[in-house]
């Protein structure tokens, strides 16, 4: 389960807000966990302009695709690491970081710092 992204859908079209709709479903089939996953995947996908994505991604959750997919990723990884501290099971980090979508540990450090404030191991006790 994501943890709430905050949005803005004031001002929204009916197609834009059908748009909307639309990526919502794609990204909980978790397509952001595919590391190739780009922008203009996106925008076919929806079959919606690329400047017309990057607009409406911009005006509802107020950044970047980029941004919005490592949101995304640094979610399910967040979300995977309480799972299996809760159950028990052992993990690596690496595992859930590729998991997650990250090609690199290093990007994926910087996000998790960005979104969080910290680094993992100090965010879960490790």
């Amino acid at each position: 389960m994501i943890e709430l992204i905050k949005h803005n859908l004031e001002g929204l079209t009916e197609k834009e807000f059908s748009y909307y709709e639309e990526k919502n479903d794609l990204f909980n089939q978790e397509v952001f966990k595919n590391p190739k996953f780009k922008f203009l995947q996106l925008s076919a996908m929806l079959d919606y302009r690329a400047l017309n994505t990057s607009k409406l991604i911009k005006h509802i959750y107020g950044m970047s695709f980029m941004t919005l997919v490592n949101l995304y990723r640094i979610n399910y990884f967040d979300n995977q690491i309480r799972f299996y501290i809760s159950k028990g099971i052992k993990f690596t980090m690496s595992e859930i970081i590729k998991e997650a979508g990250f090609n690199s540990r290093t990007y994926f450090y910087y996000y998790f710092k960005e979104f969080k404030g910290m680094p993992p191991k100090d965010y879960y006790n490790l």
